[in-house]
């Protein structure tokens, strides 16, 4: 694969999967720190001396963007997957 395109796939495939990693980031961290959080409002979630409630919120909501960069994750992992075995086959062979 040429460089660029290299490049390329590796900037698509994270501009594609990072809303629901930032979305399950937030849940993970709100769920470390003890924290209730869902989509229907800002919950108190205090870290000691701050809250951070509305940030883990707003970024719970980015999830939805999947629904944008849904189909493009969905390639790119087809793609990634593709360029595995086919190198697995280069060596192997």
């Amino acid at each position: 694969m040429r460089r660029w395109g290299f490049w390329g796939l590796v900037a698509v495939t994270a501009l594609s999967w990072a809303p629901i990693l930032l979305a399950f980031g937030a849940l993970g961290l709100a769920a470390a720190m003890g924290c209730d959080l869902n989509q229907g409002g800002a919950m108190p979630c205090l870290l000691p001396g701050r809250d951070l409630g509305g940030a883990l919120q707003g970024t719970l909501l980015t999830g939805w963007l999947i629904l944008m960069t849904g189909p493009f994750a969905v390639a790119t992992g087809f793609v990634w997957t593709v360029l595995g075995l086919r190198a697995l086959w280069r060596r192997f062979r």
